[in-house]
């Protein structure tokens, strides 16, 4: 009966990691406070979040991810891994930057939007105005510049390299 009683505790708490409570799979750290005094989302004490950046109360940055500069979480954004995030950015609904990906949008007047149920990991570079939304996937080596738009469930990964003004749609997949 006492080793069902322990067994029972312990499942109770492993379910509990995963709830809104435990965000980043219980890891140690906190909830912050936005640069405007409202409540924001978690922040794992490995993390990195810069003083400027506004966090939505349903999002968490994880493990070792950094995130600085004029970036958004919104909804259940998610950023993990050793992944870094730096300048005009803007992440929601339940979009995931994970891995060792980088997003940077410096000195341009729009956001780069990660939106809906998109990923973006692995080692993949996004730089410039990019925009990803429904399930767009963006992963492995991956680079893309400048004014790409990825829609649908559009997939680049491996070597790509995207540069321009583009628009990827119709559930393409480009993986060199």
């Amino acid at each position: 009966m006492r080793k069902l009683s322990v067994l029972i505790l312990f499942i109770s708490f492993s379910s509990m990691a995963s709830d809104k409570g435990f965000p980043c799979d219980g890891a140690p750290g906190s909830w912050r406070t936005n640069p405007d005094s409202t409540p924001g989302g978690y922040v794992a004490s490995t993390a990195t979040v810069g003083t400027e950046v506004s966090t939505g109360v349903d999002t968490a940055v994880c493990e070792y991810a950094k995130v600085t500069g004029a970036v958004s979480l919104l909804d259940r954004a998610r950023i993990s891994g050793r992944a870094t995030l730096n300048g005009k950015i803007q992440v929601s609904g339940i979009a995931e930057i994970n891995g060792e990906a980088q997003l940077i949008n410096l000195g341009n007047s729009s956001s780069m939007l990660i939106e809906d149920n998109s990923l973006v990991g692995g080692n993949a570079l996004l730089n410039g105005v990019v925009t990803l939304s429904d399930s767009s996937q963006v992963y492995g080596n991956a680079v893309i510049h400048d004014f790409v738009e990825l829609t649908g469930t559009t997939k680049v990964c491996g070597q790509a390299y995207l540069s321009g003004s583009l628009v990827l749609h119709d559930d393409l997949t480009y993986c060199p």
